[in-house]
């Protein structure tokens, strides 16, 4: 059988070097973030005109006046006036594992090279299908008698996005 491009990408000895030397560089770079550490006082001004100018875009201030950097270590997250903070709330979602977490990151970088578009009902792929078949499987092995698995968003979503536009407007 003649293997897929895709199958054939994933395999290319190339990604697999520049997974790894991603990796490396954030691994590199993620070492200078040891602790706490003040802002660089020649970025505290840019920084507050930042948070003036998002508050003014969003409608309104942020809840927490942080704005990342874009990389962290674990609990430590550089934020863009140089600063390095503990997240004592654990940001959403991907931080709950700390902020830049390499296999997280590796995971990101694996799906850039896959086509991850999942739309429910509209778009499937290969691994839908076998995560589908997977939480069939696990489920039933404890117990549960489950023949299918439909994989798609929720009405939840809306109404999370919702409560979140009415925060915005209400805050504080």
């Amino acid at each position: 059988m003649t293997p897929l491009v895709a199958e054939q990408l994933l395999a290319d000895p190339r990604i697999a070097e520049a997974r790894k030397l991603i990796g490396d560089a954030l691994a590199e770079h993620q070492s200078k973030l040891t602790g706490p550490k003040l802002p660089d006082p020649d970025r505290e001004q840019s920084y507050e005109e930042m948070l003036a100018q998002f508050g003014d875009v969003r409608g309104g201030n942020l809840f927490y006046p942080y704005l990342s950097s874009g990389i962290g270590n674990g609990a430590l997250v550089e934020l863009a006036d140089g600063s390095v903070k503990y997240d004592m709330i654990t940001g959403i979602g991907v931080h709950y594992f700390g902020h830049s977490e390499p296999a997280i990151v590796d995971a990101a970088v694996a799906a850039g090279f896959s086509d991850t578009i999942m739309q429910g009902n509209l778009q499937q792929n290969l691994p839908s299908a076998t995560l589908a078949h997977s939480l069939v499987t696990h489920a039933n092995k404890h117990g549960a008698q489950l023949e299918h698995c439909f994989l798609t968003t929720s009405g939840a979503m809306a109404n999370e996005n919702a409560f979140k536009i009415m925060m915005q407007k209400r805050h504080p």
